[in-house]
C-alpha cells in the first residue's frame, strides 16, 4: 500500500507491504527511486519470505517532494531516520538494504536500537574516488552530476563513512560486483576489512554497479535472505 510521512518540509511516498513481523527498509540510490526493477524485485522476494517491506523516495526523486538538488546525504539521512520512524510502528525488528549512495546512507542511520542487520550492495565506501568514477563513466552521468548541484558533492565529502563501517554494531552483509566502475570491489574489500563481526563480503562475477540480469538478482537476492534469516529476529 502507499504511504506518505513526513521528513522536514517535504512529504515522503513509499510502499508499505505487511508480510511478517520483521520488516526490511529497502533504499535506493542517488539517481534511482523506489520504483526501480531491482528493487521492486527485492521487496517483492522479501514479501515472499515472509518480511514486511518499506521502499520510498528520498527528497526530490520519484513521486517525494523536494527539487532534485534538495537530495544531498545529510537530507537523505534525515528521509532515511523518519522512514525508521514509520517503521517502528509496524515492527520492533528492522533490516536496512541499500543500494549505492542508498547503502552508504543506511550505514550512517544502522545505530537505531530497532535495526537488527543491514546490507550493503555497491555501496559507497570511499566517497573522493567514487565521483571520480562517477565523472568519469560516461556523458549522460557528468549531465547528472551538473544536475545534482555543487552542493551534493561538497555534502558528500562531509560525512565519514569509513568511521561509520568502523563503528558499526550491527551485522554487516556487503555485496559487490566485479565489474563496478563506479563503486569497485576495492572499496568493498575495504570495508569488509574495517567492520566489526558479523560480517560477510560476496563479490558477483560479471556483474557491474547495477544487478540487471536474472541470475544477478537470484543471487543478490538469496544472499539477502539468508543474512537476515540469521539476524533479524522477531
Amino acid at each position: 500500500m502507499i504511504v506518505t510521512f513526513k521528513s522536514g518540509k517535504q512529504r515522503l511516498v513509499g510502499d508499505l507491504e505487511k508480510a511478517g513481523k520483521q520488516l526490511i527498509i529497502i533504499s535506493h540510490g542517488l539517481s534511482s527511486n523506489r520504483k526501480h526493477l531491482f528493487l521492486t524485485y527485492l521487496a517483492r522476494q522479501f514479501n515472499k519470505a515472509g518480511y514486511s517491506t518499506l521502499r520510498f523516495d528520498y527528497t526530490g526523486r520519484g513521486d517525494s517532494q523536494g527539487d532534485y538538488s534538495d537530495g544531498v546525504i545529510t537530507k537523505y539521512v534525515q528521509d532515511l531516520n523518519n522512514a525508521i520512524k514509520l517503521a517502528k510502528k509496524h515492527s520492533k525488528s528492522i533490516g536496512l538494504i541499500g543500494h549505492s549512495l542508498g547503502a552508504a546512507v543506511s550505514l550512517l542511520c544502522a545505530e537505531e536500537p530497532a535495526v537488527r542487520a543491514v546490507i550493503s550492495l555497491s555501496g559507497v565506501y570511499d566517497p573522493p574516488s567514487t565521483i571520480r568514477a562517477y565523472l568519469n563513466s560516461g556523458l549522460i552521468r557528468k549531465i547528472q552530476a551538473i544536475r545534482f548541484g555543487d552542493n551534493f558533492f561538497k555534502d558528500l565529502l562531509n560525512h565519514d563513512f569509513k568511521s561509520a563501517v568502523r563503528g558499526l554494531s550491527k551485522p554487516l552483509l556487503i555485496v559487490n560486483g566485479d565489474r563496478d566502475n563506479i563503486v569497485t570491489q576495492d572499496q568493498a574489500i575495504q570495508m569488509y576489512e574495517a567492520a566489526n563481526e558479523p560480517k560477510k563480503l560476496d563479490i558477483i562475477k560479471d556483474c557491474g554497479h547495477n544487478y540487471w540480469k536474472l541470475n544477478q538478482l537470484k543471487q543478490v537476492t538469496n544472499l539477502a535472505i539468508d543474512w537476515f534469516n540469521k539476524y533479524l529476529q522477531p
